[in-house]
């Protein structure tokens, strides 16, 4: 009676929808997945429009038991949102996926841009839930795809390095194994 319950997914299937058959791809279908969470006594029964991301889950349910997170999690706890203490925890939700080159999509309340293998994607989800209409060469909504581009690349630049305690990046994994500290390198160039 007082168990805490959470069903989610990775992804979606294509089913047919724009041609698709597959996951790998950023409409709704596929990138759109539940996460349900049901606690009696802590979350009410209901929907929330709250951003989500897979990896919310862990911290969700740390900060359920009352526990503590691990260091360098880019994650967040849904459970404000689902207990309704605040109506989101996060402004956007990014997803990545990775073939030949790197594919990202950044998704709002509202709004949501992608690229994927080379061609970029605008939709307005409130106007257009089904995906039809792609926005992105539409001058009205030049500044709202330049915004979306540089969340993206916030992402990338905060969330592509590992925080874990202790990491070390590889250069300097492979620095330190040959023994050049970033001093002794200086002292080597400037010896040169």
């Amino acid at each position: 009676d007082d168990a805490l319950f959470v069903f989610s997914s990775d992804h979606g299937e294509m089913m047919g929808a724009h041609g698709a058959l597959t996951k790998g791809r950023f409409y709704e279908e596929s990138a759109r997945v539940p996460f349900v969470i049901r606690w009696p006594g802590h979350v009410k029964a209901g929907r929330t429009p709250a951003p989500a991301q897979l990896m919310d889950l862990y911290p969700t349910i740390i900060d359920a038991i009352g526990g503590k997170l691990s260091p360098g999690k880019f994650a967040v706890s849904q459970l404000p949102a689902a207990t309704g203490k605040r109506a989101t925890v996060r402004e956007t939700v990014l997803s990545e996926i990775s073939r030949d080159e790197q594919n990202l999509m950044v998704r709002d309340a509202r709004y949501k841009w992608w690229t994927q293998d080379g061609t970029e994607y605008l939709f307005d989800l409130e106007v257009d839930p089904l995906e039809m209409k792609n926005l992105i060469g539409d001058a009205q909504h030049a500044e709202l795809a330049a915004t979306m581009r540089t969340k993206a690349l916030k992402h990338l630049r905060t969330a592509q390095v590992n925080l874990a305690a202790g990491s070390k990046s590889k250069v300097t994994r492979l620095r330190e194994e040959e023994g050049l500290s970033p001093k002794k390198r200086k002292q080597a160039a400037a010896d040169k």
